[in-house]
């Protein structure tokens, strides 16, 4: 219930044990979600941040299955070139929303972890980053490296919903440095966007919006190098590199074009 700007100086513990677990940023005291809808600026309101201060790598790493991130703040993790905000480490069911990770609590300059989400290993499947609803929205910008990664044979996550690469406004850029969301080799069978709602991924204008190494991706009603609103320009360097076999991009259903 309050409120709080958390600089570590030491590694926080990784969250293991038995879920459901909640960690709701959203309970401090003036603390709002967003409730604009996609397309629209973020006007949620983060007042509990988590920052590593450039001397811890490590902000929140899941160890146990079912755990919610959502309503928090994570910045400057990032020490000696190695940083990760959240990790989802070899589990399922986990969901990442309504944060900002990469930028100050109102979204509008960097403060760069060196990854933003990481979704590591064979075990990490049936995951989500964002959410269908305006409350579920990331904000997922100004990482030294990637915005959000899937590592080492994670399968059958979704990510959708989120701003990645954009300040809060929706129409400016605050780039990810490699660019938004890669995909490695190993991994198979990840959703990057849906029919209901896909992602702003843009502004990398250093960068690439979307890189694919892993076979059967999916992406979906995502607005790639634009701003939020879909009517102007906001470009990534490079929209799409694509690596892989049986890459799908678009649909049949008009909310996957």
């Amino acid at each position: 219930g309050g409120t709080g700007h958390i600089a570590l100086t030491t590694p926080l513990p990784a969250i293991i044990g038995t879920g459901p677990l909640t960690i709701d940023g959203t309970s401090g005291v003036g603390c709002s979600p967003n409730s604009n809808a996609f397309g629209q600026s973020d006007n949620a309101v983060i007042t509990v941040s988590l920052d590593g201060n450039n001397v811890v790598s490590f902000g929140l790493i899941l160890q146990t299955n079912d755990v919610t991130i959502k309503g928090l703040g994570f910045r400057n993790f990032n020490f000696g070139g190695l940083g990760e905000a959240i990790k989802i480490d070899n589990v399922t069911g986990c969901t990442i929303a309504g944060n900002f990770i990469g930028t100050d609590n109102g979204g509008a300059s960097a403060q760069p972890n060196f990854f933003g989400v990481v979704l590591n290993g064979a075990g990490a499947t049936l995951n989500t980053v964002g959410g269908s609803n305006p409350a579920d929205r990331n904000l997922i910008a100004g990482n030294a490296s990637w915005g959000v990664i899937f590592a080492n044979a994670a399968s059958d996550n979704d990510v959708y919903g989120n701003y990645i690469g954009l300040r809060s406004d929706a129409s400016t850029g605050l780039a990810n440095g490699n660019g938004g969301v890669t995909v490695c080799a190993t991994c198979i069978d990840n959703t990057i966007g849906n029919s209901a709602v896909g992602n702003v991924i843009s502004g990398h204008a250093s960068g690439i919006g979307v890189e694919v190494n892993g076979v059967d991706t999916y992406l979906l009603g995502n607005r790639i190098g634009t701003r939020a609103d879909g009517t102007a320009a906001l470009p990534n360097n490079v929209g799409l590199v694509l690596n892989a076999d049986d890459t799908y991009i678009g649909g049949v259903g008009p909310g996957e074009r």
